[in-house]
């Protein structure tokens, strides 16, 4: 005899309630796509998670964060449903009402569902990995107010050109960057981890003393030494000024490979 599904909606509510609270988190999301009134019972539950990220390795997974660092992944199946419903149910289902993160490790063929389902929530942040031309990862990236670069391949660099210049809060970078990166970031705070040679960060001050990187108001970031716009001995404070009166300071810690400081007042 074939299979016959358990009747678990006609169960009393506290023995339907008890049978939901044993089953994972996937099997409990499939269970919400049933009907709305599955979603309903589902909702009841009152589960409380620490955040839900979204991550992108070739397959796309909702990322359930628990406590304790315990992690849940809820792949997505397109064959089975829309992305966009899969999150709405996650985040009605774990009382959220933002993605935290968007990761991005390896790209897609298609980038337009991942747009279509972060439109209706905010994205808090995007840590990439890679990064493409097409249309829908750049409008996908645009929304987003903090990104971060980690190192990736080279043939990707080109498409971050376009992310750089987006005006956002945070930029972060992981890896190494060019002078005209910096020249051509829209961000009001930048920090990097990889250092930048002196020449070019004189270069960097200089510009922006006659008006470039309007936006600005925090760059940090580590630099080889003789630094023009700093003070003997280490951490000193120089004040610098815009061709408009407005007022920065660099602090440089002068030791031979040196976390920057430059803020805009």
């Amino acid at each position: 005899m074939p299979p016959t599904a358990f009747p678990i909606l006609k169960l009393p509510s506290g023995s339907c309630r008890t049978a939901l609270l044993c089953l994972d988190f996937p099997s409990l999301i499939n269970f919400s796509l049933v009907s709305e009134r599955s979603k309903q019972c589902a909702v009841s539950l009152n589960l409380e998670v620490k955040e839900l990220d979204l991550k992108i390795n070739r397959k796309v997974n909702v990322c359930v964060e628990r406590e304790q660092l315990s992690q849940v992944l809820i792949e997505w199946n397109p064959n089975e449903v829309d992305l966009k419903q899969l999150l709405e149910h996650c985040m009605h289902i774990f009382h959220e009402h933002s993605v935290s993160t968007l990761m991005i490790s390896e790209g897609l063929q298609n980038w337009r569902p991942i747009h279509t389902a972060l439109s209706s929530w905010e994205c808090k942040s995007a840590i990439l990995r890679s990064a493409s031309d097409d249309t829908w990862f750049q409008k996908t990236i645009d929304r987003i107010l903090i990104v971060s670069f980690l190192p990736m391949p080279m043939e990707t660099r080109n498409a971050c050109r376009r992310i750089i210049a987006c005006p956002r809060k945070d930029t972060v970078w992981f890896m190494p960057y060019t002078f005209s990166d910096l020249l051509s970031t829209s961000s009001e705070r930048v920090s990097s981890m990889a250092p930048i040679s002196a020449e070019d960060y004189n270069l960097f001050l200089r510009l922006w003393a006659h008006g470039s990187n309007p936006a600005l108001k925090l760059l940090t970031h580590k630099i080889f030494k003789n630094l023009d716009y700093s003070n003997q001995p280490g951490n000193a404070v120089r004040t610098i000024y815009k061709w408009d009166g407005t007022e920065a300071s660099v602090k440089f810690d002068d030791v031979t490979l040196s976390l920057v400081t430059f803020r805009v007042h």
